[in-house]
Formats: structure tokens, sequence, C-alpha cells
């Protein structure tokens, strides 16, 4: 599943790519983030991974795991959303929604009450699925470069 995988990450990178170029990788990077997947999927408990399959083809795929905040924070353990990405071809068909209601139920049995993700602001597409999915913008995060 992991191959398959790959070849959704790269076209969610370009997919990105397309609206802000923050998000260029390396060469190799679908390579490398696969080996961080099976690496953390593999020894780390509050670490997930699913994978979407649809009729034995892979169309997606959601990246999930538990982070700690510092101890000023009420809601130490909070979960964290990686990556929900579907492919090109099978996006605006639920999949993504299906996704993210397995990983919110994932939370849920890990004790979790907040989840959390990076959205790029500059993608209507992904701005307009967190806010369906009960997101809701708290912050910004910004980039300067020196």
């Amino acid at each position: 599943d992991l191959q398959a995988a790959k070849t959704i990450f790269n076209e969610f990178v370009q997919h990105h790519v397309q609206y802000d170029s923050t998000f260029e990788k390396v060469a190799d990077a679908d390579q490398l983030w696969a080996d961080y997947i099976l690496e953390s999927d593999t020894t780390k408990d509050d670490f997930k991974v699913l994978i979407a399959d649809l009729d034995g083809q892979v169309v997606g795929f959601c990246l999930g795991y538990v982070a700690e905040r510092p101890p000023i924070y009420k809601s130490q353990r909070i979960g964290m959303i990686g990556n929900i990405a579907v492919k090109q071809s099978h996006k605006r068909q639920g999949i993504g929604h299906l996704l993210f209601d397995e990983i919110k139920t994932w939370f849920k049995s890990q004790d979790i009450a907040l989840i959390e993700t990076e959205v790029a602001i500059s993608n209507p597409q992904s701005m307009g699925f967190w806010s369906k999915v009960g997101g809701r913008s708290f912050i910004t995060r910004m980039e300067i470069k020196i």
C-alpha cells in the first residue's frame, strides 16, 4: 500500500506547489516520506497511518499522531493530522471525510479531545475541506525567508 500511497503523496505535493513554492520538496521526497512512515508506524503506538482502498485500489491516506504540548496548556495531549490526501481522480467523493472520521475515532480511543492540523491557506480546497469537518482557524503560521 505504501508504494501506491507514494504516488498520491507526489500528486498531493504537486497540487500544493501550484499554490505556493514553499511546498516544493527534494527529488526523493516520496521515498524519504515512505521511510518515515515505516519507521514511525511500526515503532510508535501514538502514530497511525490509514489507507483508503476502493475496489483494491489505494485512493487516499491519512497520517495522525499524538503530540505532547507544554504543561501550560489545559489540553497537553492532542491529536495532530499530518496529512489527508486523496487521489485527484477520487476527490469530492467523501473519501477524505471517511479518512477524517476514522482518524478522529482513533484519536478518541487514545483519550484525545482536541485535533490540530496545518492547512495551506492558499489552497481553497484544503480550507474548504477542513472547515466542513469542523476546523476553525485560530492561529496563522508565518514564514520569513532569510
